[in-house]
């Protein structure tokens, strides 16, 4: 009985450490508007919405470039 309570509360600590490092590192998503090329430096990647449609923009060598996204 006393094993089980121990591997019950390491098993809570583990968990509310890896949910406080996930919480740490995400990135999160929001939608922007549509990059100029003067905005941002090469390797960013924005999320815009353009009539009703979502792209991921990269911007690669000072341009910036767009990939339709769809449902998965």
């Amino acid at each position: 009985m006393f094993k089980k309570k121990k591997a019950e509360m390491i098993a809570k600590v583990l968990n509310s450490k890896f949910n406080k490092a996930e919480r740490q590192y995400s990135t999160p998503i929001k939608i922007e508007s549509k990059p100029s090329n003067k905005d941002g430096v090469s390797g960013d990647r924005r999320i815009v919405r353009d009539d009703n449609k979502k792209y991921l923009y990269y911007k690669i060598e000072n341009e910036w470039y767009k990939t339709e996204l769809e449902k998965a």
